[in-house]
C-alpha cells in the first residue's frame, strides 16, 4: 500500500493520488508518478538516486533502471528484445564429398559455398571482431598408408595457423565423428580476417584417405 506520508513530502499535491510504487524507500515504497508530463521532484530524484538498493546477482549500473549480473544466469520462456543483441554465437558448415587424400605434411582444405576449395586467403571473410570457439567433423576414413599417427583439423587467420586438433586415429571407418571447443578470447579474429579450416595427416610418410567429410565452424562476434 502507498504511503501517503511519503509521497506528501516528495510529490506536490495535485499528483498525491496518481502514483505507483517502482522501489523500496528504507521500510516504505519508493512512488512515482503514473502518467507523463509531470517532472521528477528534486528530492524523490536524490531519494531514489542515494536509496535504491538491489539483491545480488542483479548489480546497479547507473542511476537508471540499467542492470547487470555478477552470475550466470537461466533464463526460461520466451524472451522479447527490442534492442540489438550483441556477442551471439555463430557457425558456418564446409566439406568434401569425394574422396580426400591427405598426406604427410601437406594441407588439405576444404570446400564451401558451392564446392569452393579454400586456401589461406581463400576462406571467411570476418564481418565483426571475434573469437573462434568450437570446430566438429564428420568423414568415413577409407584407407590409411604409411606412418601415419593422427589426422589434424586446423584453422587458419589469414594463412596462419590458430588452431590444430587431432580428431581421429588412422583406423578406417564410416562416420567417424570428432569435437572440440575451446574458451571465448582464445583464438580472435578482427573484422576483414579471413578464416579457413584444412586437414593433414600427421605422420613420417603416408596418408589418410577420407570421403564424404563435413566440419563445422564455431565462433562468436564481440558485437
Amino acid at each position: 500500500m502507498v504511503n501517503k506520508k511519503l509521497t506528501n513530502k516528495f510529490l506536490p499535491k495535485k499528483v498525491n493520488n496518481k502514483v505507483t510504487p517502482i522501489g523500496m524507500f528504507g521500510k516504505d515504497p519508493l512512488v512515482l508518478p503514473n502518467y507523463s508530463g509531470v517532472k521528477h521532484h528534486a528530492q524523490t530524484k536524490a531519494a531514489f538516486q542515494s536509496k535504491l538498493s538491489v539483491i545480488p546477482p542483479i548489480q546497479l549500473i547507473s542511476d537508471t533502471l540499467s542492470f547487470g549480473f555478477s552470475t550466470d544466469n537461466t533464463w526460461t520462456g520466451e524472451n522479447t528484445f527490442s534492442g540489438e543483441v550483441k556477442g551471439t554465437k555463430e557457425s558456418i558448415i564446409m566439406g568434401h564429398n569425394r574422396n580426400l587424400v591427405c598426406s604427410a605434411g601437406v594441407e588439405k582444405f576444404l570446400q564451401i559455398a558451392d564446392t569452393v576449395i579454400m586456401t589461406d586467403l581463400k576462406g571467411i571473410c570476418m564481418i565483426r571482431d571475434g573469437s573462434i570457439v568450437g570446430m566438429s567433423i564428420n568423414f568415413d576414413l577409407t584407407g590409411a598408408t604409411g606412418k601415419i599417427s593422427n589426422l589434424i583439423l586446423r584453422v587458419k587467420k589469414n594463412g596462419t595457423a590458430v588452431w590444430e586438433e587431432n580428431v581421429s586415429n588412422t583406423i578406417t571407418s564410416n562416420n567417424k565423428t570428432d569435437f572440440k571447443t575451446q574458451a571465448r578470447g582464445t583464438d580472435t579474429f578482427s573484422a576483414g580476417d579471413t578464416i579457413s579450416v584444412c586437414l593433414e595427416s600427421d605422420g613420417v610418410s603416408g596418408s589418410l584417405t577420407l570421403s564424404k567429410v563435413i566440419v563445422k565452424l564455431e565462433y562468436y562476434y564481440d558485437d
